[in-house]
């Protein structure tokens, strides 16, 4: 397993700015998030999925929604469920425009973490 001191490191040193995971807040629901996938921009229905959706969901206590941010914006987020014996990986993105900058992989070493 990937020691997450040592990945915070390289993916601050890629940046140029430190790269953080933290739960959702309200404040990042004014914020703009796009993958550019529509699997997870889009609900079933096609509607735009906005960062009120995961704030909301988060708070329904259903489900621990996170973001990963440098400081300015929202890079990823993520979206887990702890359920009986296992912990379900409900959404996981990265903006579009930031794949294959590992902040996906991040992401998933921080859920493998929780489980």
């Amino acid at each position: 397993m990937i020691d997450g001191n040592v990945e915070q490191e390289v993916l601050s040193r890629q940046q140029g700015r430190l790269v953080r995971i933290r739960r959702i807040k309200k404040g990042d629901c004014a914020k703009d998030f796009e993958t550019g996938e529509p699997r997870f921009d889009l609900d079933q229905r096609g509607r735009k999925l906005n960062l009120l959706f995961y704030f909301l969901r988060d708070r329904s206590g259903k489900y621990e929604c996170y973001v990963l941010e440098n400081g300015e914006d929202i890079l990823g987020v993520l979206c887990i469920q702890d359920q009986e014996e296992h912990l379900y990986l409900s959404r996981i993105g990265v903006r579009k425009g930031h794949s294959g900058k590992g902040y996906g992989t991040r992401m998933l070493v921080e859920s493998l973490q929780k489980a």
